[in-house]
């Protein structure tokens, strides 16, 4: 090795090396083969950048050196806001949401078709089904039918009857045919008419535990919750 011009490129160790110890040397130009070299024990201690010692080593550059001098981020401003930016030495980038005004909005999607979310306010189309496929309200309804396959199908939340002939009656939805609802969906029905409103459940259903497809009967001048409880069980409240 005496003699010989080499380039360490790179440390086997960064403190003090033996004379057991290795490190990777480039011998000539650049891009010839790396080859590891023994340290002999005079080469005494290794430092960052420099090897002191009897053969005296000097590596031609700095270990890690690049060109980056910041680091910046940008955020949309409807959103979020962004301090500590650009960073040019130690730093940290922190995000925050931004204040919004109190006027009602929701971050979506645009309604109805794809699109970049933005701040905008709720229509029908964002709620659940039980809340746009049953109607909110349905009154002046007539009763219909002796049993639950003839009887007056029910598709609102809210019902009032005012035309109930003797043992005609209604049906409570089955989910998935009327309207797609959820188990907790509560169906209210209010009896204005002469005489006592049967109802029953939708087909090979319930309410509480009078059997299959039994009807429940509410009185005239009476009103009763009836609550989805899933499958096709109902409750009344």
């Amino acid at each position: 090795m005496s003699g010989s011009t080499k380039q360490i490129t790179e440390f086997a160790a960064a403190s003090q090396v033996s004379g057991s110890d290795f490190l990777l040397l480039q011998q000539g130009p650049t891009n010839t083969p790396y080859s590891y070299a023994p340290v002999a024990s005079a080469l005494g201690t290794l430092t960052f950048g420099q090897v002191t010692g009897a053969l005296g080593y000097t590596p031609t550059s700095n270990i890690g050196s690049g060109s980056v001098t910041s680091v910046g981020i940008t955020v949309p401003g409807a959103l979020l806001t962004a301090a500590g930016s650009p960073i040019t030495g130690a730093g940290t980038l922190a995000l925050s949401l931004q204040t919004q005004a109190a006027s009602n909005l929701i971050f979506a999607s645009p309604s109805g078709a794809s699109g970049i979310p933005a701040f905008r306010a709720l229509v029908p189309g964002d709620l659940p089904a039980p809340f746009t496929s049953l109607a909110t309200f349905a009154g002046g309804l007539t009763a219909s039918g002796t049993a639950s396959g003839t009887a007056y199908q029910l598709s609102a939340l809210a019902n009032v009857f005012t035309t109930v002939a003797a043992t005609s009656g209604c049906r409570l939805p089955a989910s998935g045919a009327v309207a797609a609802f959820p188990s907790g969906v509560s169906i209210l029905i209010l009896n204005w008419g002469a005489n006592l409103l049967p109802v029953w459940p939708p087909a090979s259903g319930q309410v509480n535990s009078l059997g299959e497809n039994a009807s429940a009967g509410i009185a005239t001048g009476g009103g009763v919750n009836f609550l989805f409880a899933g499958g096709s069980q109902w409750y009344t409240h």
